[in-house]
């Protein structure tokens, strides 16, 4: 009885896997490897398309570490991330990125440069200056983040946050994915890091204690 309750085990096994592996190699396109950098074939729903929506995912991606450059954000590009990240596109409340009970954004948006840090204002779509100290370095932890041209700074506001800071953090997902794609457009290098200083983050942007910081995106122009 044990024999055969064993070889039952084995053939439902080897049955699993088999019936796994054709599924896969006749369903799917095959999975690159972890770290492969070589891009996959579109669905072949999309190969044919023109759509420049479908041509802008298919390029997102984050920037490797060692090939950052060290070319500078201009003002106006920044200003116009910041916008991808939490600006309006139409009235009432139309943001470009979904928020909890039609609030108002409750993230705010930094850019940190050598020149110092600003808050992009969604209600002007301007960069208001909020520091003239250069706090790249200590804001975020990564060697190469430190030396980056342009740092895009995510904080929290769980009391404003409908839901409290859950919410917070599913709106930066929605900020970062909108920065990637128009970042992509501008040729802007990103990669965001959720290796920052948090308490460097509260004292060098002056954050009360119901502010979260929530990570960065390290950017440098192409």
């Amino acid at each position: 009885m044990v024999i055969v309750a064993a070889l039952l085990v084995l053939t439902v096994a080897a049955a699993t896997g088999w019936g796994a592996a054709w599924w896969l190699n006749h369903t799917r396109t095959p999975i690159l490897a972890v770290g492969a950098q070589a891009r996959l074939e579109l669905n072949p729903v999309f190969q044919d398309s023109d759509s420049a929506i479908i041509a802008a995912i298919e390029r997102r991606n984050s920037t490797l570490a060692g090939d950052f450059t060290d070319r500078p954000v201009a003002e106006d590009v920044q200003a116009a991330l910041g916008w991808a990240a939490t600006g309006k596109n139409r009235d009432g409340t139309g943001f470009v990125v979904p928020l909890a009970m039609g609030a108002e954004p409750y993230v705010s948006v930094y850019l940190a440069t050598s020149t110092g840090v600003s808050r992009f204002d969604w209600k002007t779509n301007e960069l208001v200056v909020v520091s003239a100290d250069d706090v790249r370095s200590v804001l975020v932890t990564p060697g190469y983040a430190k030396q980056a041209p342009c740092l895009m700074l995510f904080v929290i506001d769980q009391d404003s946050a409908p839901g409290g800071a859950d919410n917070g953090y599913i709106a930066v997902g929605a900020m970062t994915q909108n920065v990637y794609l128009l970042a992509d457009e501008l040729n802007v290098q990103t990669r965001f890091i959720a290796s920052i200083d948090h308490d460097q983050f509260r004292d060098q942007l002056r954050l009360s204690s119901t502010q979260i910081p929530a990570g960065a995106i390290v950017m440098a122009a192409k």
